[in-house]
């Protein structure tokens, strides 16, 4: 029987408010506190009691009154996290030291809080997106309780960082945005607490449309890509594209994983449907409940999936929920959402 090491660590008079750990430094775990706070932490593997989680530092970024409601590490620069405040801001942080490895550390490092742009209510989210030229994460794409989704950038002008809104949406959601999730250039998967999943084409120029949605009977707080056959090797899975009864080429399948507040959790199936003759033109794409978990008893606010190294279709979930304290493990058969 293996042994499982629990960690705590308590912070100073603030709650958590969302956690990630970085994609540069794999054991660096970055926490948003209630109280205007980032923390940092290492997750140190070999002790002699277990894993352990082990205070690096912790970043004042704004007012004590104000909530770090989300962060996101940037995909190419450890130096550098997103996060949304209570106040409305979306705001980088950037940690300003000589050396690499002493980033975001108690000592010889200074953070640096720049607003790149602002939301009139509660940004709940915010996600890093390509720039123009391609540059990884030049842009930050918001969403707030003010039903807005933009998408910002910081620019140069007269010598001087500024921040600069490329477009600012209100039309697409009928309540406040609460889930986004890149899937390319100008695709973007949106949560709202109008309990909607939505598709959404983010063009830079032009309006933002609606591609898909469906209602989920509850608020999409968190979205997660299950499966995607546009990660597949076309080589190696000549089946990538198949036809269905209807006559369409189904040319694409995302399997995602939401998080639905006081409805559950919800397996969804997003597919790509294109005519026999392969026009783009009329691309249609369609969401469909595929799996359910209905377990929890309040708000489920959060779920993941166990990462795994060898391919299997059956993916071990957790997910929680609020007042009932629950953390429930899952699982799900991928074969289950493929289409028959």
């Amino acid at each position: 029987m293996s042994s499982v090491y629990v960690s705590e660590k308590e912070l100073p008079a603030s709650a958590v408010l969302h956690i990630a750990f970085s994609p540069h430094q794999r054991n660096m775990l970055a926490v948003a506190s209630s109280a205007g706070h980032l923390f940092f932490y290492d997750l140190a593997l070999k002790t002699s009691e277990g894993p352990r989680l082990v205070t690096r530092a912790h970043k004042m970024i704004c007012r004590q009154d104000l909530l770090v409601l989300y962060l996101a590490w940037h995909p190419t620069k450890a130096d550098t996290v997103a996060v949304t405040l209570s106040d409305g801001r979306v705001c980088l942080c950037t940690s300003t030291v000589a050396s690499r490895n002493r980033l975001w550390l108690h000592h010889g490092s200074e953070v640096s809080t720049f607003r790149t742009a602002k939301h009139t209510l509660e940004p709940w989210v915010l996600a890093f997106m390509d720039g123009a030229n391609g540059e990884q994460g030049g842009r930050v794409l918001s969403g707030g309780d003010d039903m807005v989704m933009q998408l910002s950038q910081v620019v140069t002008k007269d010598d001087k960082e500024v921040g600069e809104t490329l477009w600012r949406d209100s039309r697409v959601h009928q309540a406040g945005v609460t889930a986004l999730l890149p899937l390319g250039t100008d695709l973007v998967l949106t949560g709202s607490y109008d309990d909607h999943i939505r598709l959404v084409s983010t063009p830079t120029s032009g309006r933002r449309v609606a591609l898909a949605e469906l209602d989920l009977d509850g608020g999409v707080w968190r979205l997660q890509v299950l499966q995607d056959t546009a990660d597949t090797d076309a080589d190696a899975d000549a089946d990538a594209s198949m036809t269905v009864p209807s006559g369409e080429i189904i040319s694409r399948i995302i399997t995602i994983l939401a998080s639905c507040m006081h409805a559950g959790t919800r397996i969804v199936r997003l597919t790509r449907q294109r005519p026999q003759d392969n026009s783009t033109d009329d691309d249609q794409w369609l969401f469909e409940v595929v799996g359910k978990f209905e377990e929890h008893e309040s708000m489920n606010y959060g779920s993941d999936v166990q990462p795994t190294a060898e391919e299997s279709s059956v993916k071990t979930i957790v997910s929680t929920s609020f007042y009932d304290r629950k953390l429930c493990l899952w699982r799900y058969d991928l074969k289950d959402a493929v289409l028959g």
